[in-house]
């Protein structure tokens, strides 16, 4: 299956914009399984629906440009990784119809990508990034929100993925950015910094970088790019650990912001539920 090139193909198609929560994968059961069905036992204290997630391995890929995607099937099929039972799919067929699809997807008004607790890596991050640079390139992307939490982007990846959404008008009406638990320090930060000031025109209300390693910084470079204009409209920014007496340090008093409101998840500035 994994070897076969439609099979490969529709994995890729069906999983360019769907939830992180609608790919589930079943992990192989354990040399020595315990419980029903030859499955590990799930995490103590967990129920529902998230008893289901954790028995669960959610694996999935980051969406192939169509440029990434023709490079990589045509490699698999040149050194015989990839097989088609018929050699002309692949120019005739699979690659047309892919880039039609991921056209197709990237193009819904109003787009929500989320792709949290997939464990990508910075390999993903930046296949994800030329995605979004394809997509903005060809006209087709109208991005809204951006959730990548929970995954270990690093600062490269996630420098490269700010580059790209600072560099189309198609991300123009993002208004929501989530990079929380994302392995992140002071590099992503201060790229992050840099974005602001191109998408200082842009719609974006909520920034939310907390559980990462943002030291000052990166906080001052965050605080001096908001205190400048970029991201004009943004109302909430989650921080946490010592970024956020770092950013409060660097604004001051904040007269020139009073409807930013900076904290974490639950409790903000000013004691405000957030």
């Amino acid at each position: 299956y994994c070897g076969r090139g439609w099979c490969i193909f529709e994995r890729a198609v069906s999983s360019h914009v769907k939830d992180a929560h609608c790919l589930l994968a079943p992990p192989r059961p354990p040399e020595k399984a315990v419980g029903r069905l030859g499955a590990a036992p799930p995490p103590p204290r967990v129920a529902g629906w998230a008893l289901i997630e954790a028995w669960n391995a959610k694996e999935r890929d980051a969406p192939y440009s169509p440029d990434d995607f023709n490079a990589m099937m045509t490699a698999g099929v040149k050194d015989a990784s990839i097989k088609f039972t018929n050699g002309t799919d692949l120019s005739s067929i699979v690659e047309p119809n892919y880039k039609e699809g991921f056209v197709s997807a990237f193009k819904k008004e109003n787009l929500t990508l989320n792709y949290v607790k997939l464990r990508w890596q910075r390999e993903q991050a930046e296949r994800l990034a030329r995605a979004l640079l394809w997509a903005g390139n060809h006209g087709c992307l109208a991005l809204q929100h951006l959730h990548l939490g929970d995954n270990h982007l690093t600062d490269a990846g996630a420098a490269a993925i700010v580059r790209a959404l600072a560099t189309h008008e198609g991300t123009r009406h993002l208004r929501e950015l989530q990079l929380d638990d994302c392995s992140l320090g002071d590099d992503a930060a201060v790229a992050l910094a840099d974005a602001l000031h191109e998408l200082g025109g842009g719609e974006l209300s909520t920034l939310d970088l907390q559980g990462n390693a943002i030291a000052v910084a990166g906080a001052t470079a965050l605080a001096r790019a908001i205190g400048g204009g970029g991201a004009s409209h943004l109302s909430l920014l989650f921080l946490g650990g010592i970024a956020n007496p770092a950013f409060h340090r660097q604004i001051g008093d904040r007269d020139e912001m009073p409807w930013l409101v900076i904290g974490a998840r639950g409790r903000c500035s000013g004691g405000a539920d957030a």
